[in-house]
């Protein structure tokens, strides 16, 4: 069933605000997030995403992935962050990838590694859906870094990087912006087979059929048909507990296989062979003649002579065939790789390439420019990355030497008060580098020794807490300033208390450094800067948990059926109901008897939610009973037995459910004339037998009514009538 295209980012950016606002500190389907390092989860697009689709919404939107530049955030690194990701990326080809390994165990070792090591971002969606607020969660820098985190698209461009340097191809490839902001991967050729992974949700090898976003992938950006389009799902078993709307089958959760330790072997043996398990696969294995060679298998290209390794081909087509073996970090990291390569050959000074180190925070006024110079050049230290080696381009670093630059004064900066040196390349020596650069120092400044740092997991406790862990300066004051995320902290707002925040939000920290005087000295200003770790990251402080909140009881936790809607009140001692929480009823009319379900959605301070119960007993029985009497002609009983309409001895009021009747007694005076009754248990019709006597006879019976879906059954009730024989 094709879904809404209809359905827009729009919808769901209200669906992830407003899940991932109210749910700091919750967790949802798990995912490359929730690997122990991230104890808030991260949110389940695809929940989302049905909810979004069953909403049946039309709202025309576009999201983030719309601009190409969400996919080139690996272009924006320096070149000290390229150096270490793509170092980083060739240590773990180099650790976890061996040459016996089949391309197939490849590709699910390093998803396997991926999804463990990444971290996801659940606050890039709580801080507004913004690439303002982004710091390296759409790069390869954010996904290897262990001290930074990710979103999709940053996982999936990561992965991509991993399978390129380990020759194996694969294309990070997105959702049409319109539908949905998402990112996944897609593998194009295994043994004439394509599969989706999207390893930031869990799910490795993956057909359409199995993939929620299948349908809506941007076929351009990926540069493929519909034809080509996953189909194969070999790796896939029943989805018996899926819902019409799908997916029908389910893929590997790779997740599971790290968490459980599932070696390559194990999975192969499971999901290609279908061996030794109880899941039922949606296509069998269809290798006739299964390859004695350890390793060899139907999604292994590289062992069969028909189905060569294909290079990744860069959309850049850097080189006449667009391969990139052995330099496959140029086409992922550098917008202009032909360009990029052709200056690396050269020696080239770019910033691209450039890591110069080494540099003071401050410099004395020295005696002159040359002696200020000589100390710049003496603490100066430059590494080129990538760098040459026998004629090739490699991803090492080398470490250039005082032959291989000048350093010269250029020029004073009013602005930022800073000095300006020229780097330039003197072509001569073994390396022959070219081209300059400039650094940049500061004079009789004061130094910010250890900057401050965010103190993160900040939750929400009703008391202000301390937003940032301080920082040092020497020769100099630190001050603060707090202010609302992207507002301009005024002048006097600065001050030497440490910033802290009491509600929970989101909160800009700002600092400066006042120089010191020392005797004639003034050393200068730092000006004020926004707290810069994470990149424009606010501080955050979490709502607390609406689940952890104390004395949020229900007025009433049980009623009785009346025929009215009856709701308990969520009653707390210090919350109030509007400003810290919103309740929504589960069934709404709450009116007949049964259990029924509040639940309480945390606002403002708080977060999360919290179930309460209750429930509509039935009301008792209202049944009423009142004996008669009735006249039985002793002309007829003495003949044969008579039956008296239980209306005409009992009038039943008010009963609910069908009433029952048991005979207790019947008298004549003293005498005891049970045995010549008898009532009938379902009518209460009364019998009276054969040959009874002339005479008032007080007969008592019992009556209970069953109850009802409103009422309970009734107690046995008496009640006695007189049938008089005459």
């Amino acid at each position: 069933m094709r879904r809404n295209s209809k359905t827009t980012a729009a919808i769901l950016f209200s669906l992830l605000f407003a899940v991932v606002i109210s749910l700091t500190a919750f967790t949802v389907t798990v995912s490359a997030a929730d690997n122990g390092k991230d104890p808030t989860g991260k949110v389940d697009k695809k929940e989302l995403y049905k909810d979004a689709i069953e909403s049946g919404e039309q709202i025309e939107g576009q999201g983030v992935h719309a601009d190409p530049a969400t996919f080139e955030k690996n272009f924006c690194l320096s070149a000290d962050q390229k150096e270490y990701t793509i170092t980083e990326i060739e240590k773990v080809i180099s650790y976890y990838l061996k040459p016996e390994m089949s391309d197939l165990e490849k590709y699910y070792t390093l998803a396997k590694w991926a999804n463990q090591r990444v971290v996801y971002d659940n606050d890039f969606w709580s801080g507004g859906y913004n690439l303002d607020y982004y710091s390296h969660q759409w790069d390869a820098y954010g996904a290897i870094n262990e001290d930074e985190l990710s979103v999709c698209a940053g996982i999936a461009i990561f992965y991509s990087n991993l399978c390129h340097a380990a020759d194996l191809p694969c294309k990070f490839a997105r959702l049409d912006p319109k539908i949905l902001d998402h990112t996944i991967s897609y593998i194009p050729d295994i043994n004439g087979h394509s599969y989706l992974a999207d390893i930031t949700e869990n799910d490795f090898l993956m057909s359409k059929d199995a993939c929620y976003f299948a349908e809506d992938l941007d076929l351009g950006f990926i540069d493929i048909t519909e034809k080509q389009v996953p189909s194969d799902s070999t790796f896939e078993y029943k989805n018996v507990d899926a819902p019409p709307e799908g997916p029908q089958c389910l893929g590997t959760n790779i997740k599971e296989c790290w968490q459980d330790k599932i070696s390559y072997k194990k999975w192969f043996k499971e999901y290609a062979l279908h061996e030794g398990t109880d899941k039922v696969f949606e296509t069998p294995y269809p290798e006739n003649a299964p390859s004695s060679k350890d390793g060899v298998h139907y999604a292994s290209y590289a062992d069969f002579d028909k189905y060569q390794p294909q290079s990744y081909e860069s959309r850049t087509n850097a080189g006449a065939d667009g391969a990139v073996t052995g330099t496959w970090f140029l086409d992922d990291f550098y917008a202009e790789p032909t360009g990029a390569m052709r200056k690396i050959q050269n020696k080239e000074f770019d910033e691209q390439f450039l890591i110069i180190s080494g540099l003071k925070g401050s410099y004395d006024d020295y005696e002159n420019e040359e002696a200020l110079v000589n100390a710049v050049k003496d603490d100066i230290s430059i590494r080129y990355f990538p760098s040459v080696e026998d004629g090739k381009v490699v991803a090492k670093a080398a470490e250039l030497t005082d032959e291989d630059y000048t350093v010269t004064y250029d020029s004073h900066d009013p602005e930022t008060g800073e000095e300006v040196f020229a780097i330039r390349g003197t072509g001569q020596g073994g390396n022959g580098y070219t081209g300059s650069c400039q650094v940049r120092v500061r004079m009789d400044s004061a130094i910010i020794k250890t900057a401050p740092a965010r103190i993160n997991g900040l939750v929400y406790n009703e008391s202000p807490q301390n937003l940032i862990k301080p920082g040092e300066a020497e020769h100099g004051t630190l001050l603060y300033a707090v202010s609302e995320p992207g507002v301009v902290p005024d002048e006097d707002a600065y001050t030497e208390a440490i910033p802290t925040g009491t509600d929970a939000g989101s909160y800009d920290v700002w600092f400066k450094v006042i120089g010191d005087k020392i005797g004639d000295k003034k050393y200068s200003d730092i000006p004020a800067q926004k707290l810069n770790i994470p990149k424009d990251r606010p501080v955050r402080i979490a709502p607390m948990s609406i689940d952890d909140v104390e004395g949020l009881i229900l007025s009433q936790t049980a009623f009785t059926y009346n025929g009215k809607a009856q709701k308990p009140k969520v009653v707390s001692t210090k919350l109030k109901e509007g400003t810290d929480y919103i309740v929504t009823w589960s069934d709404d009319p709450s009116i007949i008897p049964g259990n029924y379900e509040l639940r309480i959605d945390g606002k403002g301070n708080y977060g999360g939610w919290t179930w309460a119960e209750y429930m509509i007993n039935k009301a008792a029985n209202p049944m009423t009973l009142k004996g008669k009497t009735a006249k039985v002609k002793y002309s007829k009983v003495s003949k044969k037995a008579q039956t008296i309409k239980r209306a005409k001895v009992i009038k039943v009021s008010k009963a609910q459910g069908k009433p029952a009747y048991k005979l207790v007694s019947a008298k004549n005076g003293k005498k005891n004339f049970k045995k010549k009754f008898k009532i009938n248990a379902k009518t209460g019709n009364v019998t009276v037998k054969k040959g009874l006597k002339k005479g008032t006879y007080n007969v008592k019976v019992k009556v209970k009514a069953a109850g009802s879906a409103n009422y309970k059954a009734s107690s046995w009730k008496k009640v006695t009538f007189k049938v008089r024989i005459k």
